[in-house]
């Protein structure tokens, strides 16, 4: 039995116990960290032995993050923000939710350089999308969000508007115009393709991009990833999320600080990587030969 969990649906392909039972290793922990693939009531189960200390914490991925949200008992403000939670925990008693992607996110920007007052713009309007428009909102001056249902897209603007800085706004995959400005784009869908052809379009509308975030990872390169490395643009792929979020999220756990060199070891090597990949120069020449991954 695991101390920490990984719940959602499915979960079996997910890397997040490589490394984070490496750095559990590395601060002399007895706990371990594994996947649990659940439905609905699974969730609840689990924060009830959260509750009871028959488990110490838990992550929460697709597409359980709004159940673990409404289920804890004490959501953190940046949770509430979102609606959604990813990170599960215990205090007195009390089940702690929080959601540690918008940390995730921030890192990749700003290992990108790309935390200027850019128009930033986010494709998707899930639960990852959410966290990408509150990340890049710190910064940016706009967050433009395109999705293929404009209603969702709408939804989500009209729930983070007054949790963001940012002027934002929505528009359909159609209405490349809104887009010419950009200086950053998030690709926060949950598309696994490694076909570049499917972005080129929608990347000739942005002339301007000066780094782009693909919030998958995995052992080969995302078209999208591909599509703008090839135009020269500063381009780093979820790998660096995962490893960011979760450290974030180990420290909820333990108390202690997260070996992130070990994390990023960890999981470099059950990718493939060389050593320091998570460096912005050591990123950027990843994806331009090809080793910049896809996928949870």
């Amino acid at each position: 039995m695991s101390d920490i969990v990984l719940l959602g649906h499915p979960v079996a392909h997910s890397r997040s116990p490589v490394f984070q039972n490496a750095a559990l290793a590395a601060i002399g922990s007895p706990w371990t960290y594994g996947v649990r693939d659940v439905d609905e009531a699974g969730v609840h189960a689990a924060i009830d032995a959260i509750r009871r200390g028959a488990l110490v914490g838990a992550n929460v991925t697709a597409p359980h993050k709004a159940v673990a949200f409404a289920a804890a008992d004490r959501p953190t403000p940046g949770a509430a923000a979102l609606g959604v939670a990813n990170t599960l925990w215990c205090v007195d008693g009390q089940v702690y939710a929080d959601n540690t992607d918008v940390a995730g996110v921030a890192a990749m920007r700003d290992a990108l350089g790309a935390s200027g007052a850019h128009h930033a713009v986010v494709i998707g309007a899930g639960g990852a999308a959410r966290a990408a428009v509150i990340a890049m909102g710190a910064t940016a001056s706009r967050v433009t969000v395109v999705n293929r249902t404009r209603s969702r897209a709408d939804a989500l603007v009209a729930a983070l508007a007054d949790h963001t800085a940012a002027a934002l706004d929505a528009v359909d995959l159609a209405d490349r115009a809104a887009l010419r400005s950009a200086g950053v784009v998030v690709q926060a869908t949950s598309v696994r393709d490694a076909d570049p052809v499917r972005w080129r379009e929608l990347l000739d509308a942005m002339p301007d991009l000066v780094a782009a975030l693909d919030l998958v990872y995995g052992a080969a390169p995302t078209g999208f990833i591909a599509e703008a490395t090839a135009r020269g643009v500063r381009a780093a792929d979820g790998a660096l999320m995962l490893v960011e979020q979760g450290a974030a999220s180990f420290e909820r756990w333990t108390g202690r600080t997260a070996p992130r060199d070990v994390m990023y070891d960890a999981l470099g090597a059950a990718l493939g990587r060389a050593p320091g990949w998570a460096s912005p120069t050591a990123g950027t020449a990843e994806a331009s030969a090809g080793r910049t991954a896809l996928g949870e």
